[in-house]
């Protein structure tokens, strides 16, 4: 007999848990939301060079953050206040050659897709039309 109250007990337990998860609380409450205080900003891409090859190797700065462009020439940094992106080879001829240090303003704050950023040798010319902030999908 106990068996049967206790069987029913936690079938009917289990269901209510299970509507309450499920039904109870809606899921856009438990969706993480990126916390971006209002002057920051953030870009973030890859490093190429004039032949669309990824660059490694290549420190990426803006304000205190940096960091060092990976193989696939993928950087991310983000900081407060400053919107000045600075692109600077550190390894000299490692990388494929030496190239020439650039700079891009950021003008809004947030997110900043860059889908290529093109870093030139020493030695070529420069387009500065491919270095334009693409909106990321």
């Amino acid at each position: 007999m106990w068996g049967r109250i206790l069987t029913k007990f936690f079938a009917l337990f289990g269901i209510t848990l299970t509507a309450v998860a499920c039904y109870g609380v809606p899921y856009d409450e438990f969706e993480p939301k990126p916390i971006i205080p209002e002057d920051t900003y953030y870009g973030h891409g890859i490093v190429v060079d004039s032949s669309n090859k990824p660059i490694q190797g290549i420190r990426v700065t803006i304000g205190k953050d940096e960091c060092i462009t990976d193989s696939q020439g993928w950087f991310q940094v983000g900081d407060e206040g400053d919107n000045v992106i600075v692109f600077s080879d550190i390894d000299g001829e490692k990388n494929g050659g030496e190239f020439k240090e650039h700079s891009i303003r950021l003008l809004d704050t947030g997110d900043t897709y860059f889908k290529n950023v093109v870093l030139y040798r020493v030695d070529e010319e420069q387009n500065e039309e491919q270095n334009e902030p693409k909106e990321e999908a």
